[in-house]
């Protein structure tokens, strides 16, 4: 079974694979999709290949876990054994909470905001741009970049919400 397939149901009779389209995703009618869509579900046929969509999903965690997959020297293939996956994620680890800038945090590294040098990165920065503008001013127009420190950086929703989301909360 190819990866564009739908696992057979109890009952169900073999099918053939669907013609392909282009780049690879199977070509189904209308009519088709809606058999496919509709006894999925009830029936508990899978499809093979995904994670089934759920409510929970954490946006952090996905967004992580793009920068880990698409980073340069991310292998093409599994890893060999469980040594290297775990030296291949410390090295990840390493690198982004010591290195990458994070545009939520104003280009600062998670290290430089949890041990108090933000402040001292950011001020340097404005004051580099500050220093640039005044010897190319032709180069900039406006005002420079703004780097005021992000502030408090929240994984879920705030536990004090605002004024305007309490009373639309009320009026629902």
């Amino acid at each position: 079974m190819d990866g564009g397939d739908v696992a057979p149901c109890p009952g169900d009779t073999p099918r053939q694979s669907p013609p392909r389209g282009r780049f690879g995703a199977p070509r189904l009618s209308r009519g088709e999709l809606l058999s496919v869509s509709t006894r999925t579900p009830s029936r508990e046929c899978r499809e093979p290949g995904s994670r089934p969509r759920v409510s929970d999903d954490n946006p952090f965690s996905e967004a992580l876990f793009r920068t880990l997959k698409y980073r340069p020297g991310f292998p093409a293939r599994p890893f060999a054994s469980l040594d290297e996956a775990k030296g291949r994620v410390a090295s990840f680890v390493a690198w982004y909470n010591g290195q990458h800038r994070h545009s939520a945090l104003c280009s600062v590294t998670p290290d430089e905001r949890h041990s108090d040098r933000e402040q001292q990165v950011l001020a340097q920065r404005a004051e580099l741009y500050q220093r640039a503008r005044r010897r190319h001013p032709e180069r900039w127009r406006g005002k420079t970049r703004d780097w005021t420190p992000a502030g408090p950086v929240r994984l879920g929703p705030s536990p004090h919400p605002t004024q305007a989301l309490q009373e639309l909360k009320r009026s629902a």
